[in-house]
């Protein structure tokens, strides 16, 4: 038996990798297809606004990851400083 998720997916990388992109409507589909409970297909406008979501999301792109936050200085790693703390430890008499 040949799983039909398997050779999609396949399809999908293969037109990836010749620079064709899905469509937003499909992408958007596969998304709710992958992600939406049995429940949640059974209640049609649920169903319809969480399809609008992926549509949207969809056509906006991959989203870019911008560092909120500077990344950390190089001082705030160092074993030197954590050796020397341990040795320090173990002196401390008991």
């Amino acid at each position: 038996m040949v799983d039909g998720g398997l050779s999609m997916a396949d399809g999908e990388r293969d037109l990836a990798d010749s620079g064709v992109p899905l469509p937003p409507r499909y992408r958007a589909f596969l998304q709710a297809a992958l992600n939406l409970s049995p429940a949640t297909w059974a209640r049609e406008d649920e169903a319809l606004d969480r399809l609008d979501l992926f549509h949207a999301n969809a056509q906006a792109g991959p989203a870019t990851l911008t560092p909120t936050a500077p990344p950390p200085p190089d001082h705030v790693w160092r074993p030197a400083t954590f050796e020397r703390q341990r040795r320090h430890l173990r002196e401390v008499p008991s």
